[in-house]
């Protein structure tokens, strides 16, 4: 099955890489076949013989330059090539001013013909960090702030994906944020509107966003505060703040987030209460800064919520600003007893119980010290298996840590850790 899938891939690959390349190939195709006639016209003006008429494909290149005062020509993007040879030819003496070899003798045409191989040098193109194919010249393409380049298919999955999985927001590449601007570019214009709706809706804090109260329409209606602020209190009104849905046009109210009640008075949302109660009875976390309920089963204490700030699991203080451990002992020791398990198997714990223990535990120490999973240079290839931020199965690319041993998909490397 995983050799069916990888051959569907590659031909799809290559029937992609066919129908988006014909252009370029055709391209290719003629600028062979220019260079071609430019270097019989070389061997011919070294022989001493008159230089051919230019040909229909010549013509269709950008620019041309007359060689001598008849007819004949040669491809300006040659001619440029070869400028800085004509200066040092014997014999030769080239008019940077004008469009043509003022004297250009046998002895000249030798020197420049024995350096013709230096004349075309390959372009370099940049591989794409997501799928790892290059990408050819001309075609949109992003480069992000961490200098890794994505073509247009692979930032516009990454894209889509980001606006219905906020841990992906906002896109970015190594750490470092993609700005949106140089999106606009590589997007088509119905997926940036989509992402630029996103962009509001997740720039929103959670705690404030309001959604319609239609549980099948659910649109993003905008933030409480800000309704609550331009909405003008009335002393005969015991709730006002409300947000209309322009999709099904119903009210809702920002307080409780049920439908708009103006002569009642609005009742604390029950359902957020019962959610945190159960939290404050199972020991979970809620971030300071946007009151998302976190659940940490595994790792260590060290929180980065999808808001972005960074605070301790144990106390809910920003990150290094308290006195709490780096791990809590039983997560610890669960971490290191799954990794361990991972690399060498359930079996190595049955059939040798004394050497797995002392190995969990030298693992379980080094956890303390190197927990960080960057710089990136940490990182290396490793695979198949299971994501542990995403919990998807990678059947070829999947990164380890070198030294925690985390192990993740490619997208959760460069894209959401």
């Amino acid at each position: 099955m995983l050799n069916e899938m990888r051959d569907t891939r590659i031909a799809r690959r290559m029937q992609d890489a066919l129908c988006l390349d014909r252009d370029l190939i055709q391209e290719l195709v003629l600028s062979e076949r220019v260079a071609q006639q430019d270097r019989e016209a070389a061997v011919a003006l070294s022989q001493g013989s008159q230089l051919p008429r230019l040909t229909d494909e010549q013509r269709a290149m950008d620019g041309h330059a007359v060689v001598s005062g008849d007819n004949s020509f040669m491809s300006s993007d040659m001619l440029e090539a070869l400028s800085p040879k004509l200066k040092e030819a014997p014999g030769g003496n080239f008019d940077k001013g004008k469009s043509k070899v003022i004297s250009f003798g046998p002895s000249t045409s030798s020197f420049l013909l024995g350096s013709s191989n230096s004349i075309s040098k390959p372009v370099e193109r940049p591989q794409c960090v997501s799928c790892d194919d290059k990408i050819p010249p001309g075609r949109a393409s992003l480069k992000a702030p961490c200098d890794h380049h994505y073509c247009a298919a692979c930032i516009a999955q990454l894209v889509r994906a980001a606006t219905t999985d906020e841990s992906l927001f906002p896109v970015r590449c190594c750490r470092t944020t993609i700005p949106t601007a140089s999106l606009t570019h590589v997007l088509s214009s119905a997926l940036l509107a989509i992402f630029q709706a996103k962009v509001k809706e997740f720039g929103t804090p959670a705690n404030a966003r309001v959604y319609c109260t239609i549980s099948t329409c659910s649109a993003f209606l905008g933030n409480a505060d800000e309704a609550k602020r331009q909405q003008p209190v009335l002393w005969y009104t015991p709730s006002q703040a409300k947000l209309r849905c322009e999709r099904c046009r119903v009210e809702t109210c920002v307080e409780c987030r049920r439908p708009a009640h103006p002569n009642d008075i609005c009742k604390h949302n029950q359902a957020v209460q019962e959610v945190k109660d159960l939290a404050r009875t199972q020991g979970w976390q809620t971030c300071p800064r946007c009151e998302r309920i976190i659940e940490l089963s595994i790792g260590c204490n060290h929180m980065t919520c999808y808001c972005g700030f960074e605070f301790c699991y144990e106390c809910a203080a920003k990150w290094k600003t308290c006195g709490c451990e780096q791990w809590e002992e039983r997560r610890l020791y669960a971490t290191a007893e799954a990794r361990m398990e991972r690399d060498l198997g359930a079996q190595a714990q049955r059939e040798a119980p004394v050497q797995w223990r002392r190995q969990v535990e030298e693992f379980a120490q080094n956890l303390r010290v190197n927990h960080d999973c960057y710089p990136r240079h940490r990182w290396k290839g490793h695979g198949p298996g299971d994501c542990e931020e995403c919990g998807s199965y990678m059947p070829l690319f999947l990164k380890m840590c070198r030294d925690c041993r985390l192990t993740v998909c490619r997208r959760c490397a460069l894209n959401r850790l």
